[in-house]
């Protein structure tokens, strides 16, 4: 992982990998100057992001949070509409997650995905009502 990240070749790090690696990746990002794109959850506990959010703002690297499906011309399309009006007053959303998560053991022990698949699977609902109405 280190000499992929430290690649002069390479200038952004995608972390797609098993979450109890993200953490590693990141500090390592940090680490070369690298900018970072993270998806969820980005730690498997609370303290564990803290320190890879603090690392990374030490660094000036930039950082973000990877969910394709936020930046797609239709979900742009659709968010501008929601914020100008077209919906009315949003008082309440619904979302429903329906696959069975990755076909990998990691997924569903506590300690290596950060909570299992509900805190991992619940992430997209709640950042979808976030980015929509920031609230």
């Amino acid at each position: 992982m280190a000499e992929a990240i430290r690649d002069p070749e390479v200038d952004t790090i995608v972390i797609g990998i098993p979450n109890y690696l993200h953490k590693k990746a990141v500090l390592l990002a940090a680490e070369a100057g690298k900018a970072v794109l993270c998806t969820k959850p980005l730690a498997t506990s609370g303290p564990e992001a803290l320190e890879m959010l603090e690392t990374v703002e030490k660094a000036g690297v930039f950082h973000g949070y990877l969910e394709d499906l936020v930046y797609t011309p239709k979900t742009l399309k659709a968010l501008a509409s929601a914020q100008n009006g077209a919906l009315g007053k949003v008082l309440w959303a619904r979302s429903r997650e329906t696959h069975g998560g990755p076909h990998s053991d990691w997924f569903w022990n506590k300690q290596l995905s950060g909570g299992g698949a509900i805190v991992d699977m619940a992430a997209t609902a709640s950042n979808w009502a976030q980015f929509h109405w920031k609230e």
